[in-house]
């Protein structure tokens, strides 16, 4: 049985830096932008009684209903 070889070390860094660069690019390309969200669909605007936002970034939203 032959054994499987992994490939020389100096490829090991560019292919991490490019799976990275990837993987930045699709969180980017796929983030929600604010403003192509529809009107009224906000449940903190819509129920600010009962809603409130805990938590906010680029990427997440954590409401307290």
């Amino acid at each position: 049985m032959e054994k499987l070889s992994l490939p020389p070390r100096k490829y090991l860094l560019p292919a991490v830096a490019s799976l990275i660069a990837i993987g930045g690019w699709q969180i980017k390309a796929h983030a929600q932008n604010k403003s192509d969200f529809p009107e009224g669909y906000d449940a903190v605007q819509v129920a600010p009684n009962s809603h409130r936002v805990l938590f906010e970034n680029a990427f997440v939203r954590v409401l307290e209903v």
